[in-house]
C-alpha cells in the first residue's frame, strides 16, 4: 500500500487484484487490467470514500518503475508518465513529483486531486520498492 497527502485528502492507494481472475483470454489486455482501490479520507470533514477501478494495466507498473529508476536528475528533470486510462498522471518537474488521481480515482466529480512531494534519493527508493512489490504480486500475464 502507497500513503499519501495533501492539505485536503489523506489516500491510501493499493493494487488489489487482477480484474479478471483467470488469464484464459486471447486478449493481451483483457489478462492484465489491474483493479486499483484509492481510500481518501477527506482531512476536514473525515469523510471517507473508497474509490476502485480497473485502471492501471501491469505493464504500466513497469512502466511507472522505470520512469522513477530512470530519472537521472532529480532536481532538472522534467519528465510525465501517462497511462492508457487517463486517471493516474505521474510527472517531475523542478526537484517535486506531482501524482494526479482524476475520473473514477477522484473523490469528488470533475476535479482532478494532486499531490505533490519534494523529491529525493530516499523518496524515489522508497516509491520503487512499493512498485517491485506489486509488480511481483500481478506480474504480466500473455
Amino acid at each position: 500500500m502507497i500513503t499519501l497527502e495533501n492539505d485536503s485528502y489523506l489516500l491510501n492507494l493499493d493494487i488489489s487484484k487482477y480484474e479478471f481472475n483467470i488469464s484464459n483470454s486471447n486478449c493481451y489486455t483483457d489478462n492484465n487490467w489491474l483493479i486499483v482501490k484509492a481510500e481518501y479520507v477527506n482531512k476536514k470533514t473525515n469523510k471517507k470514500y473508497n474509490l476502485s477501478d480497473s485502471s492501471l494495466l501491469t505493464e504500466e507498473l513497469v512502466d511507472i518503475y522505470n520512469f522513477l529508476k530512470d530519472i537521472k536528475n532529480i532536481a532538472t528533470d522534467e519528465i510525465k508518465l501517462t497511462f492508457i486510462e487517463p486517471e493516474i498522471e505521474i510527472f517531475i518537474k523542478n526537484g517535486k513529483i506531482y501524482i494526479e488521481f482524476c475520473y473514477n480515482l477522484s473523490p469528488i466529480d470533475g476535479q482532478c486531486i494532486e499531490f505533490t512531494y519534494d523529491i529525493n534519493v530516499e523518496c524515489l527508493n522508497n516509491y520503487k520498492k512499493n512498485i517491485k512489490n506489486y509488480i511481483e504480486k500481478f506480474p504480466v500475464r500473455g
